[in-house]
């Protein structure tokens, strides 16, 4: 699951920011432009080569096509300069500036370019920048701040200039009601209105809103009735193969899951996006539920399988330590990566990054050689193993996964390389892939090759979980999202148990941890009582605000509803507050419990995680986080 006038207003900027100038301010369609980029000093160094990412939007496309524009750095005006073209068909732009990890976006709100024509915006401008500003239809590198506040404004304009837009009208009363300008009630019977109309099948922007109309009124069977017009009509759609990737998650049964992605294959060639993704939801349908032979008939229908279809088979046999079954995979896995490796570099969607691309096709080749490695491992043939777990791990680089540093630490201590099997474990720890059966590695190497003293063990240890947590934690910090907080969410009213009221306005100045709960979810049941622990750990800082907010309360007493909850749980102080109109997660993008959203002390949200695996991940995200800012000055 962000240029106008606007009645509202946001937190200042804070601090140093970079600015994009781009000429002309009100391009017509196939216009030159002209860029002119002033760096953020606190970001980028001096004089770096620095790219421009524009995402261009085509009328009634949801993804974009990318451009990664090289800027030129003039040393006289301190400035980085590049000119290009917008594409005839291109109605909207986002651009952001960066590297191919750190960007400049703006605080989230990146820079936009509306294409016009004559003097006023183009309809498809004023709906692709409100649509954008929803902050919950994609998480490609073209994602911004939500702002609905602002997306009403545009969608109104679109309405008003265009009252035949039948995609700005329903988006319209999606929004008034996720802001709750009407009630459910109201937003229902003008949605039914608007569906008796006629509207065009043939502009994929409004089947899109007619799809979500119909899911909105729980109309499922028109809902798939208009899906299957759809995919029968315009198969060359992207909203085609989003229909198809919706069906399958929502399939109820195996059944119907495995002959949605059975369909896919059929309608689409394997350099189609999602041909990939869709045969491995099919391979891995048939082997979760041990059925190996299906899947293994999966790759004789359809013979251009891809080199991780083939991966997968062979781990179910490696799992079940059947080396002889999975030996022939292995052989198809890299047969099939050796001819597709060349492909794939031209294969790339026209909305992921070259950096991405290339990132993906690395994770590739190391899940191939990490196969091999475990492959041989079984087949004992351990020197071979060692050899390709170490090119595994050299080509994951920072992403790889824990499950390959046991491997070769397992593999290091067969052949009574002990040392090798220290350093290993000492890598994974500053790299923050440990494991409890790391640590357990790590001890009893420490206390065999260093010193057999328990204390000083202990202090090692302690040393390298700070070394590895100063790492995370600059990592992480390059990869905040700076997002500035809409007004209206800064003063909306928060309402603690007894009564209290209190608002993120107030709290400027600290950094402030939400997590979003309800009763009903039972993650959040299992995350809050080590949310009260780290609660505990902060409490006497004043300098931080770890808030658990109650949303999304099916009842009409929510304060009794979360007071009996709490009951049954040490939630000891833990500062318990409830959302009354739910408006904070609406507007910061929040569309599932549980939630995390943490906000600096100049207001600025610079973190979003969502849902909840186990009590060590989520305390070390959560501490990472207030970490992390709270570093900053």
């Amino acid at each position: 699951m962000q240029a106008l006038l606007l009645c509202f207003l946001t937190f200042p900027l804070v601090g140093i920011t970079g600015e994009l100038r781009l000429t002309p301010e009100r391009p017509q369609r196939g216009s030159s432009i002209s860029v002119e980029y002033t760096p953020d000093s606190g970001r980028f160094a001096p004089g770096e080569h620095l790219w421009l990412y524009v995402y261009e939007f085509r009328d009634g496309e949801a993804y974009p096509f990318l451009r990664e524009i090289s800027l030129e750095y003039q040393h006289t005006t301190k400035k980085h300069i590049a000119a290009f073209r917008l594409d005839t068909a291109t109605v909207f732009a986002l651009c952001k500036v960066g590297t191919e990890r750190l960007f400049d976006t703006r605080q989230g709100r990146l820079w936009e370019i509306l294409v016009y024509e004559h003097e006023e915006p183009l309809h498809g401008a004023l709906l692709q920048a409100a649509l954008t500003r929803f902050g919950t239809l994609q998480e490609g590198g073209w994602r911004r701040a939500p702002n609905l506040w602002e997306a009403e404004s545009l969608l109104q304009q679109a309405v008003r200039r265009f009252p035949e837009s039948f995609a700005a009208r329903v988006w319209l009363l999606a929004v008034q009601g996720r802001l709750g300008r009407i009630s459910a009630q109201d937003q229902e019977q003008r949605l039914r209105e608007l569906l008796q109309q006629p509207y065009p099948e043939t502009n994929p922007a409004d089947v899109r809103a007619a799809l979500w109309a119909l899911g909105r009124l729980r109309e499922r069977r028109r809902m798939e009735l208009l899906e299957e017009r759809i995919l029968q009509r315009f198969p060359q759609w992207e909203l085609s193969r989003e229909i198809l990737a919706v069906r399958l998650n929502r399939a109820a049964i195996a059944q119907e899951y495995r002959a949605t992605a059975q369909r896919f294959l059929r309608m689409y060639p394997p350099e189609e996006p999602g041909y990939e993704e869709m045969y491995l939801a099919l391979v891995r349908a048939f082997l979760q539920h041990d059925h190996p032979d299906s899947a293994a008939a999966v790759t004789r229908q359809f013979p251009r399988a891809p080199a991780a279809a083939y991966a997968e088979i062979a781990d179910y046999w490696l799992e079940q330590n059947r080396p002889e079954e999975a030996e022939r995979w292995v052989r198809q896995m890299r047969q099939a990566f050796s001819q597709q490796r060349l492909v794939r570099l031209h294969r790339k969607p026209q909305y992921v990054s070259s950096a991405e691309w290339e990132r993906g096709n690395r994770l590739l080749e190391g899940m191939v050689l990490a196969t091999e490695a475990r492959l041989l491992r079984q087949q004992k043939r351990i020197e071979e193993a060692i050899q390709r777990f170490q090119e595994a791990l050299s080509v994951y680089r920072e992403d790889a996964p824990v499950v390959l540093y046991e491997q070769l630490v397992d593999a290091f201590r067969v052949l009574g390389q002990h040392k090798n099997a220290f350093a290993v474990c000492t890598q994974a720890i500053l790299s923050s892939r440990d494991s409890d059966t790391l640590w357990s590695q790590f001890r009893e190497l420490f206390l065999q090759l260093v010193r057999r003293d328990s204390l000083e063990l202990q202090e090692q240890m302690f040393r390298l979980q700070e070394q590895a947590a100063v790492r995370r934690r600059q990592l992480l910090w390059s990869e905040r999202l700076e997002w500035s907080v809409p007004a209206p969410i800064a003063t909306a009213p928060l309402v603690s148990l007894r009564g209290d009221t209190l608002t993120l306005a107030q709290l400027r100045g600290k950094t402030v941890l939400l997590d979003f709960w309800a009763t009903w979810c039972r993650p959040c049941k299992e995350s809050l009582p080590y949310l009260q622990k780290l609660w505990e750990l902060y409490r006497d800082r004043t300098d931080v605000y770890i808030i658990a907010v109650n949303v999304w309360e099916p009842s009409e007493d929510r304060s009794a509803k979360v007071r009996n909850f709490l009951q049954d749980g040490a939630y000891d102080g833990l500062p318990v507050y409830i959302d009354p109109t739910d408006a904070i997660p609406v507007g910061l993008g929040v569309t599932a419990v549980p939630t995390q959203v943490l906000i600096d002390r100049n207001g600025l949200v610079q973190f979003r995680t969502v849902g909840y695996t186990n009590p060590a991940a989520y305390f070390r995200s959560l501490q990472d986080m207030l970490e992390a800012a709270l570093q900053q000055r």
